[in-house]
C-alpha cells in the first residue's frame, strides 16, 4: 500500500494523510480516526453526553474568556443575521442573559440607560462607560459646581440641556452631585452658574 495512504480504523477506508487529525502520540503523526469520523464519533458523544458537553465548555470559556470573546467577534462581523436568528429563536434566553449582564455591569447599565434616554428626547451622539469613568478622573472625583466629592455617587448632566439643543457626545457631559444636577435641570448653564455667583 502507498505510503501516502492510510487506513481509517472505523470505516476501514484508505485515505490520504491529509484527511487524518495530527496526533504526536501515534508512531506516525497522525489519528487512528479520518477527519469524517472523528468528527461523526465527537457529534455522537456530545449528544450522549449533553450535561459533561456542557459543563466542559463552560470551564473551557472560564479559562479562555477573551479568546472566546474575540472569537464570537469576529464570528458575528462575519456572520451578522446569524446573531438575529438566534436571537429570535431564543427569546428567553436573550432576555435572561441581558438580565444577568445588566446585574453584573451596573455602571454600563446606567450609561446606556443614560444615553437611550436622551436619544429618546432627540439627542445626537453617544457616550460609553469608560468615557465616563475618565472624566470622573478628570474632575478629580469632585462636583464641578460645588466641589463636592462625588466618588461615591453623581449624575450625569448635559452642560447644554436636550431641550436646549444639547447632544449625548462625552463633550457635553458633566458629572454633579445629585443635588445640584436637581437644581440644574434644563437650564442654561450661564444662567445656572450665575444665580450660584460663579459667573459675573
Amino acid at each position: 500500500m502507498d505510503d501516502l495512504l492510510k487506513r481509517c480504523y472505523v470505516c476501514t477506508c484508505w485515505k490520504p494523510y491529509v484527511m487524518f487529525n495530527k496526533d504526536k502520540q501515534k508512531k506516525d503523526g497522525f489519528a487512528s480516526l479520518c477527519k469524517v469520523c472523528s468528527t461523526q464519533k465527537s457529534l455522537a458523544w456530545s449528544a450522549n453526553n449533553k450535561e459533561k458537553r456542557l459543563a466542559i465548555s463552560e470551564k473551557y470559556r472560564l479559562a479562555n474568556t477573551e479568546k472566546c470573546r474575540q472569537a464570537v467577534v469576529r464570528s458575528q462581523k462575519l456572520n451578522p443575521e446569524t446573531k438575529k436568528k438566534w436571537a429570535d429563536e431564543n427569546k428567553e434566553k436573550t432576555k435572561k442573559y441581558k438580565r444577568d449582564w445588566y446585574i453584573r455591569h451596573p455602571e454600563q447599565n446606567k450609561t446606556i440607560k443614560a444615553v437611550n434616554k436622551s436619544n429618546r428626547r432627540g439627542a445626537d451622539g453617544k457616550h460609553t462607560q469608560k468615557q465616563i469613568a475618565a472624566l470622573l478622573v478628570s474632575q478629580k472625583y469632585k462636583c464641578v459646581v460645588c466641589n463636592r466629592g462625588i466618588k461615591d455617587e453623581f449624575q450625569r448632566d448635559h452642560i447644554i440641556p436636550v431641550a436646549l439643543g444639547g447632544d449625548n457626545n462625552i463633550t457635553n457631559i458633566q458629572l454633579l452631585c445629585p443635588t445640584c444636577n436637581r437644581k440644574k435641570s434644563a437650564k442654561n448653564p450661564i444662567d445656572f452658574m450665575q444665580e450660584n455667583g460663579f459667573l459675573l
